[in-house]
């Protein structure tokens, strides 16, 4: 009897350190298709599981003029900086409401400046949650700069310590 108990605790285990069934999901969007269909899997894995569903978005900041500061350019990368918080705001309020209209409301939310890479800061958001899983989309709406640097969901599914699934 012993040794019974013995292999279920270790089988047990071995569940747990292998992220499933996950407690804790990342959804990474940007507004894109693949972004929406991915969500919508986030969300219903998350139902299945009762996992809490973390809902983010990187939101894009003018690097160059903030790294350089220069005078003279502070209303216009404001009013950009401004613009992309709103999209931001209304992306998130809509996926939460599209996670309430399915049912779901263990759902947090949070948009992200981009100051380092998009995959840096998915990564650096999953490790900080403790997330057991990503669900994220093939392709987002990168456009050239993704092509020659590679796709934002083939690096989180190399470098993150979680469970990654990617969504076409």
């Amino acid at each position: 009897m012993t040794k019974q108990n013995n292999k279920n605790e270790s089988d047990n285990k071995q569940a747990n350190s292998s992220g499933f069934p996950p407690k804790r999901i990342l959804a990474p969007i940007d507004g894109s298709d693949n972004a929406s269909r991915a969500l919508d899997a986030a969300i219903e894995i998350s139902k299945s599981y009762g996992a809490k569903l973390f809902i983010v978005t990187v939101t894009p900041r003018d690097k160059i003029d903030l790294a350089m500061n220069l005078p003279g350019h502070t209303s216009a990368v404001e009013n950009y900086n401004d613009e992309m918080d709103r999209r931001s705001r209304r992306l998130l309020s809509d996926s939460l409401d599209l996670a309430k209209n399915k049912g779901w409301t263990n759902v947090e939310t949070e948009a992200i400046p981009e100051f380092q890479s998009v995959t840096k800061q998915i990564l650096e958001f999953s490790l900080s949650k403790k997330v057991d899983l990503i669900v994220l989309g093939t392709r987002g709406l990168g456009g050239f700069k993704r092509l020659l640097l590679g796709s934002v969901s083939s690096a989180v599914v190399t470098h993150a310590e979680c469970n990654v699934l990617v969504i076409r």
